[in-house]
């Protein structure tokens, strides 16, 4: 089974499509799904062009407001930590 999101941008004819879908042969359903209800979260769904923009806005604001700090930086205040993300990191890339 594979699922296919339409995404319309005027409502008014969604039941007209709708109708229309299931009329096609293979079709086992089709549900109408408002946006709220749509499933944003899923890991499997690309992020659309809109959400990359707003994730590098609010990125950006965060560096802004708080600042960042160089891996340098990260390494003095947390050796540990770093030393063992850095190894598995490596083991990750190397696969």
């Amino acid at each position: 089974m594979e699922q296919l999101i339409v995404i319309l941008e005027d409502g008014t004819d969604s039941a007209l499509i709708a109708q229309h879908i299931q009329l096609l042969k293979g079709v086992e359903s089709v549900t109408a799904a408002n946006s709220e209800a749509y499933d944003w979260i899923n890991p499997l769904r690309p992020a659309t062009d809109e959400e990359i923009q707003k994730m590098v806005e609010e990125c950006e604001a965060d560096y802004q407001k708080h600042g960042g700090v160089t891996s340098e930086e990260a390494l003095k205040k947390n050796p540990s930590f770093i030393k063992k993300k850095e190894k598995k990191w490596k083991k990750e890339v190397i696969r």
